[in-house]
């Protein structure tokens, strides 16, 4: 995944969208971080790259599940 992204071109106006499965742990109001989330993390930072959801739905679990009874 990571080589994928390094390969993007990115530009002032670049937003990314997706699944990446990855877990940041408190940046985002999460008790979990993951190896996924750390790296892309470091990748975001060097990018110099944001991720809303910690400015605009801190602590909102972004996935959840339904079960019958």
């Amino acid at each position: 995944m990571l080589s994928l992204l390094h390969s993007l071109p990115l530009t002032s106006d670049t937003i990314l969208c997706g699944d990446f499965n990855a877990r940041f742990g408190t940046l985002l109001g999460d008790t979990n971080a993951n190896a996924r989330g750390n790296s892309l993390r470091l990748w975001l930072e060097e990018s110099s790259l944001s991720i809303l959801n910690a400015s605009l739905a801190y602590g909102i679990p972004t996935f959840t599940t339904f079960r019958r009874q």
